[in-house]
């Protein structure tokens, strides 16, 4: 009973606007412009609810309530790109991605490291010069840790010089990021827009052909920001891209043989 009441006065307020725009052509500009504003925040209120809020609903970036809304545009850039997987793969993180999209088409997964860790197979600091050898790998995947690059194309280069001829680079990398204490540089050190992403590449990867691209919009960014998971956002908005709102930039490098 309470949501129709609502729902009739919201219906209310709309149609009592739309009588009352025609009205305002009449009236001095200047007093038009600022009942025009005042109407159009009848016809359209805004409802902070639980939005209005100091902290996010999760401090972990959403992995607390599921998988993060950047996670879920992360792994829906790998998968326009999965026949790219396939051969000797070196990924960032924990190597899942490769073997859920790469499949059979894999034939060697080596999860990379900065430090030794259990799930780490291949250690290296790609913001180190010389940080991988020379064509070793069909596909190198790297994805949100990305995000933590103190020297984005110091590593770009490495991974670009481990890449064998024919073989590609995928890099989806965070846009939006918090400071966190102790950290003023933000939740990782590199959070970078997709023109931003593109340059980087551009002069890492010489002579490769490149696509660069945004996936999320607006929904998407404050849900990320918020620490919402993916499955509290619907399909509809989770899938709707907009270049003016990116979450997630992702970036497709082949070296031509």
């Amino acid at each position: 009973m309470v949501a129709e009441r609502r729902r009739g006065v919201a219906v209310g307020t709309h149609a009592a606007a739309n009588l009352i725009r025609p009205q305002l052509r009449k009236l001095d500009p200047r007093v038009e412009r600022r009942l025009r504003r005042y109407a159009d925040r009848v016809r359209e209120p805004v409802h902070w609810g639980t939005l209005r809020r100091s902290d996010p609903f999760d401090d972990d970036g959403g992995w607390g309530r599921g998988v993060p809304v950047d996670r879920l545009l992360t792994e829906r850039f790998i998968g326009r790109h999965a026949t790219d997987l396939r051969g000797d793969v070196l990924e960032s993180g924990q190597g899942a991605l490769a073997e859920r999209f790469g499949g059979t088409r894999v034939r060697r997964i080596e999860v990379l490291g900065s430090t030794p860790n259990p799930k780490s197979t291949f250690i290296a600091d790609l913001c180190e010069p010389g940080a991988l050898g020379d064509r070793q790998f069909d596909c190198c995947l790297m994805g949100e840790d990305s995000g933590g690059w103190t020297a984005p194309r110091v590593a770009l280069a490495a991974l670009w010089r481990s890449l064998a001829p024919g073989g590609v680079l995928l890099v989806a990398t965070p846009v939006l990021g918090r400071l966190r204490p102790g950290e003023p540089q933000g939740p990782g050190r590199w959070c970078a827009t997709p023109a931003h992403l593109a340059s980087h590449v551009d002069e890492a990867c010489p002579a490769g052909e490149v696509s660069v691209g945004s996936l999320g919009g607006l929904v998407t960014a404050l849900a990320a920001l918020l620490g919402l998971a993916g499955d509290e956002v619907r399909p509809g908005d989770l899938a709707a891209d907009d270049p003016r709102y990116p979450v997630v930039a992702g970036a497709r490098v082949r070296k031509v043989p």
